[in-house]
């Protein structure tokens, strides 16, 4: 089991996909998540992004990207990049993302290293 930021959702991996399950009422699968993280350059990359059409609207994609962002910083990668369908471009600037200098359609959310406080 891994640690989540959403009291309604909880995640299994299978492999390198996150199928994330509302577990509060109906035990559903909401959505899910394709990822490849590089530790050799601590980039992590969305391959793949999905909430479940029943299931839009509702914040479920903020929490399952929140779950995504803690577990990308938990494991030291500096930044995530996805490359967005143009109808989701809206949703992942307020998540906080920019457009990459590297490829023209990939999008960038750099997550900066806090110090351990002692």
């Amino acid at each position: 089991m891994y640690k989540t930021v959403s009291t309604r959702l909880q995640p299994v991996r299978l492999d390198n996909t996150l199928v994330f399950i509302d577990c509060t009422t109906h035990k559903a699968e909401v959505g899910y998540v394709d990822f490849t993280g590089f530790s050799d350059v601590k980039e992590f990359h969305i391959d793949y992004f999905e909430v479940h059409e029943l299931y839009r609207e509702q914040g479920y994609g903020r929490e399952m990207f929140a779950w995504i962002e803690g577990y990308a910083r938990r494991k030291g990668m500096q930044a995530i990049y996805i490359t967005p369908y143009k109808s989701a471009i809206q949703f992942w600037t307020k998540m906080g993302f920019r457009p990459s200098t590297y490829e023209c359609d990939e999008m960038i959310k750099r997550l900066p290293q806090h110090p351990l406080k002692i």
